[in-house]
């Protein structure tokens, strides 16, 4: 989680990064995060693609999460 943080375009714009490594800023989802707070609180405008990306994201991960969790309570039981 650290390293992602650090390498998110936070104090500069990600068209500052060279065309090489821009497609691993791709895979970084905190990239796009602070590219909308960038973009809203700089450039007074709202990144709706980014923020929907996001909320698919963060959704299926809370389904995944809650999931896994119902399937694993029933194994906590007996341990516990």
């Amino acid at each position: 989680l650290t390293v992602l943080l650090l390498i998110s375009p936070i104090v500069y714009p990600l068209q500052v990064v060279p065309e090489a490594f821009q497609a691993w800023f791709a895979w970084n989802p905190l990239a796009y995060l602070v590219a909308g707070y960038r973009a809203a609180l700089l450039d007074g405008q709202f990144l709706w693609q980014a923020f929907t990306g996001l909320l698919v994201l963060a959704s299926g991960l809370l389904g995944a999460a809650l999931w896994l969790f119902q399937r694993l309570l029933l194994r906590a039981r007996y341990v516990l």
